[in-house]
């Protein structure tokens, strides 16, 4: 077994974003003494247009605990104006929690379109396991919305409320290590939302998860009255939750698991800060998904229209997510939980297949009058 590689945070931060992420001791005392949330111009070349500012973030959205939050923010689209902010379409956010003059988040933009609004966007940190790692992001239906964060990271609770979680999105979870040439998929691979009507709101959302060109597991929901709306766009009735192999707990990411693989021909390669991911395309999915025979399979009908955590208190949000299956642990019947926070085991309809022979059909009984 190969031995776990012992990763430097600010190394990693480095191998992609070089010299950028090297914060410059004396900026970073000049700006973390000014606690007032006052903007320091950088013009390199004279032109009397800045290329950076540099700022401590006063928003009082972002944790005490990390404060003083110092940004560099560098202009990357050459609009930036002395007096004036970093945009959210094409910069990128240089972030030093506590002003101890080291890198500890990074969020860039991207505007593919030159329409001056958000394509793409990236929300970096780093994890000791798997090293730089990213939430990707890319807002496929063009309607300017993507992620929202807290001390320029995504905290679940804190963030999914006013992160654009619908209409036509993608994101991804990947990581690189330095000296890899590329970046790795893994864990959420990808997770897509489909806006069928083109209201603007999703009728669909899938998630894969599994690591590179693999699958582990699959969350397939569905909006069928389709009475989301704008004020209340997340309005999910029934799910079709997948595991691959009877040893899948339905959390795992690991690549010893037993999956379905997928070959090049469903990807398509996109850039991330200069190196290259494969990522599954949104319109090769379904078509795929359908032929697909798992090892254990659990439809969830939220009968009582009340897709909320199940358990836990104050948590009474209608799920982004879709609708996620409580663990059956019925014997004869286990099927593990895949994702969460789930919805609870009451007031539900489970339907579960063991070991099914062939991809899934589906009827309508006129008996109760309901889709199995």
């Amino acid at each position: 077994m190969e031995a776990q590689q012992t990763l430097d945070k600010e190394k990693c931060f480095e191998y992609v974003f070089g010299d950028k992420v090297k914060l410059d001791p004396m900026m970073v005392k000049k700006v973390c003494s000014d606690p007032s949330g006052k903007r320091y111009y950088v013009d390199r070349n004279g032109d009397g247009k800045p290329e950076e500012v540099w700022y401590v973030d006063v928003d009082p959205r972002h944790s005490v605990s990390k404060r003083p939050i110092l940004v560099r923010a560098i202009d990357r689209d050459g609009d930036m104006q002395m007096g004036g902010q970093p945009d959210f379409d094409s910069d990128l956010y240089i972030v030093d929690w506590n002003g101890d003059g080291k890198v500890d988040a990074v969020i860039g933009y991207q505007d593919l379109d030159g329409d001056n609004d958000v394509d793409r966007m990236g929300i970096y940190y780093f994890d000791p396991k798997y090293g730089l790692c990213v939430w990707w992001s890319s807002d496929d239906g063009d309607d300017n919305l993507l992620w929202y964060d807290v001390n320029y990271a995504y905290d679940q609770r804190a963030c999914e409320q006013k992160t654009n979680f619908g209409g036509d999105e993608t994101f991804d979870h990947l990581y690189i290590k330095p000296g890899d040439q590329r970046w790795t998929t893994f864990s959420e691979n990808p997770f897509c939302f489909f806006d069928r009507d083109g209201d603007g709101i999703s009728e669909e959302a899938i998630r894969l998860v599994g690591i590179k060109q693999t699958i582990h597991s699959l969350r397939w929901s569905f909006d069928v009255d389709n009475d989301a709306t704008k004020e209340n766009p997340r309005d999910y009735d029934v799910s079709l939750s997948a595991i691959v192999g009877d040893k899948n707990s339905g959390q795992d990411n690991e690549s010893s698991l037993q999956s379905i693989k997928y070959g090049d021909d469903m990807c398509e390669t996109v850039m991330i800060e200069g190196y290259p991911a494969k990522i599954m395309r949104r319109n090769a999915m379904v078509p795929f998904l359908q032929k697909q025979v798992w090892s254990r399979e659990i439809m969830t009908w939220d009968e009582n229209d009340l897709n909320i955590a199940y358990g836990i208190p104050g948590y009474n949000i209608e799920r982004w997510e879709g609708v996620i299956a409580a663990e059956s642990k019925d014997r004869g019947y286990e099927m593990p939980r895949v994702g969460g926070p789930d919805c609870g085991p009451y007031n539900k309809r489970y339907e579960i297949v063991m070991h099914p022979k062939a991809p899934n059909t589906y009827y309508y009984s006129a008996g109760d009058k309901r889709i199995h």
